[in-house]
């Protein structure tokens, strides 16, 4: 059987896009000069581009509002159709800069992702009911952008269905979501066949699978859309749990969950959303034994986060932050912390994740608290949020969460029995 040349382009597109722009600029260029053109040089970036003093290059010696200005302006001059609303333009400009970032705190939301978003610091979700994250791994043709489950909500249909934090969302319906390049793993077919670990026939197998994989591939924004409204068909998702493939049938659905509450000693925090900190102090002791449930909490807001541990630890020094790479991390510090000493358990899994695993070590290391479960989604870092003028959004990385030991906590992953080494430092 022959290779289908339409399959390989299809999922070789990253690779020959970036080709196909390097020809397509030649090609753009020699026509241009032609027809005699005389803004070439002010359009494209064809000087080496000076290096500022923060180290920083920019877009061929512009600014990147210049050269975001020039493509504009050439696709509203030359594109075939009248290009009568800009929003997608704008919105695909912003979305493909901050995926450049390889970050995973740092993402676009649509006006109904960035509602949906907002929601969950309520208590409310839809969909699936659980937070997930695109992950970046690898480099090159072996990147990988994962979308992972970093948290469940109980009692949502994906708790329900048997969805766990750290799954990767394959397939949904059917339809692969398009995380990497299959030309990888035809590569690796490749390479067995030829060494004689499998058949000619065993390879040409393999090539069919990953050839129906790739035509029926969704995008990994298409993934979230469906897997984030509610539907009355029951809708089958394939991940993976581990490396190995689990299929689970779920029903899309509306709900909502308590941000917090108390069931004897256990105080379970949910999220870290509006309201939180009053609810805690409400139904917080000021002495004896207390256990706080932090399992499946993906984060939520800093600021309530900290008057939550101001309720439990003393005032001080709890943690720290590293805001620009290469600099010294700065003290993260409470004007004000707990007269009583209480007895704390802190209960985690991997569904714990940003505030809450910083929450977590900071009643680790500052109230001598005893960490059960784990490990943790290692996800410790602060995100901002910022709310667009047409109702969409984006969140940025502001900075990654340190230890009272100088650890990160994008390194740490906090573990079952976890015990502090500095039990009341800071005071």
């Amino acid at each position: 059987m022959k290779l289908n040349g339409r399959w390989i382009w299809s999922v070789g597109a990253v690779g020959l896009a970036v080709v196909g722009v390097s020809l397509g600029h030649f090609t753009r260029t020699s026509y241009d000069a032609k027809r005699g053109f005389p803004e070439l040089e002010r359009i494209y970036a064809t000087n080496p581009a000076p290096i500022r003093d923060d180290g920083s290059r920019p877009m061929g010696g512009r600014s990147a509002g210049e050269y975001f200005d020039n493509v504009l302006e050439i696709l509203k001059e030359q594109f075939v159709d009248p290009i009568r609303d800009e929003t997608p333009l704008a919105h695909g400009a912003v979305s493909s800069m901050l995926q450049s970032l390889r970050d995973p705190g740092t993402r676009f939301y649509s006006p109904v992702e960035w509602r949906r978003y907002r929601d969950q610091l309520e208590g409310k979700y839809e969909g699936l009911g659980a937070d997930l994250a695109i992950i970046w791994k690898g480099e090159g043709s072996n990147t990988e952008l994962p979308l992972t489950v970093v948290s469940v909500f109980d009692s949502g249909p994906g708790h329900k269905a048997g969805l766990l934090p750290g799954d990767v969302i394959e397939e949904v319906n059917g339809n692969w979501v398009a995380s990497r390049s299959l030309l990888n793993d035809l590569a690796i077919a490749s390479e067995k066949r030829q060494k004689g670990e499998i058949t000619d026939e065993e390879y040409q197998i393999e090539f069919e699978r990953l050839r129906e994989k790739s035509l029926g591939a969704i995008s990994i924004n298409d993934a979230l859309e469906r897997v984030q409204v509610s539907s009355r068909e029951p809708v089958n998702i394939m991940v993976l749990r581990k490396g190995v493939p689990v299929t689970i049938t779920v029903t899309l659905a509306s709900g909502s969950f308590d941000l917090v509450e108390k069931d004897a000693d256990i105080i379970r925090i949910r999220t870290f959303g509006r309201g939180v900190d009053t609810r805690m102090s409400d139904v917080l002791s000021t002495s004896g034994d207390v256990t706080v449930d932090l399992r499946n909490n993906p984060g939520g807001s800093f600021e309530i986060m900290e008057n939550c541990l101001a309720q439990l630890i003393p005032q001080g020094e709890y943690a720290r932050i590293v805001t620009k790479r290469g600099s010294p991390a700065v003290p993260l510090l409470l004007k004000s912390g707990a007269k009583h000493r209480l007895n704390i358990i802190v209960l985690v899994n991997e569904g714990t994740a940003r505030e809450a695993e910083l929450f977590a070590v900071a009643l680790r290391d500052r109230a001598n608290a005893k960490l059960v479960g784990g490990p943790t989604a290692q996800l410790g870092f602060l995100s901002d949020h910022y709310t667009l003028a047409d109702g969409s959004g984006y969140t940025l990385t502001r900075g990654h969460f340190v230890d009272l030991q100088g650890t990160s906590l994008l390194v740490e992953r906090l573990v079952s029995g976890s015990s502090p080494s500095n039990q009341e430092g800071g005071n």
